[in-house]
């Protein structure tokens, strides 16, 4: 398994994940990583419908990803892990998956959320997930598409105090 990117967005699997990430990032997988969404038979349904012709979508819970991405069950295949929100990277992290950089697309902006960069909104408690990552020396940058700048969310999070 080659990880090409781990991509954290609110919407999963949509059209800037398709056609401008997975297209630039020649990715044969995505990881979509989120245990609500592994056990709702219709959101899976959905984001496999979203997933292009040819790149294979597997929606697992957090325990079954690091299960299989540990027994190497996606061996020769280009990865794109797939969260919503900095939680789940923590945690995948926190049982041994090594993540060294997260791009980060769209988390929206919702009552008790302050802007952190552009398209990235976190509560206190969310920005702390964020400030952990960054100790664990985690490279973030949000980008909502290849082509795109990219805001530095580390240095965001320096800034802050």
């Amino acid at each position: 398994m080659k990880t090409v990117l781990v991509r954290i967005d609110d919407r999963l699997i949509h059209g800037q994940v398709v056609v401008g990430w997975v297209r630039s990032n020649d990715v044969t997988c995505i990881l979509v990583v989120d245990d609500k969404i592994a056990k709702d038979k219709v959101q899976c349904s959905l984001l496999r419908m979203a997933t292009p012709v040819g790149v294979k979508a597997e929606i697992l819970t957090l325990e079954d990803a690091v299960e299989k991405i540990k027994a190497d069950a996606f061996k020769g295949e280009n990865v794109m892990i797939l969260a919503r929100g900095p939680q789940t990277i923590l945690d995948l992290i926190n049982r041994g998956i090594e993540i060294p950089s997260v791009n980060i697309g769209n988390v929206r902006s919702m009552e008790g959320r302050n802007e952190l960069v552009r398209h990235v909104y976190a509560t206190p408690d969310e920005v702390k997930l964020w400030q952990e990552l960054d100790k664990k020396n985690v490279k973030m940058s949000a980008q909502i598409l290849p082509d795109q700048p990219k805001a530095d969310l580390n240095g965001a999070l320096k800034n802050m105090g």
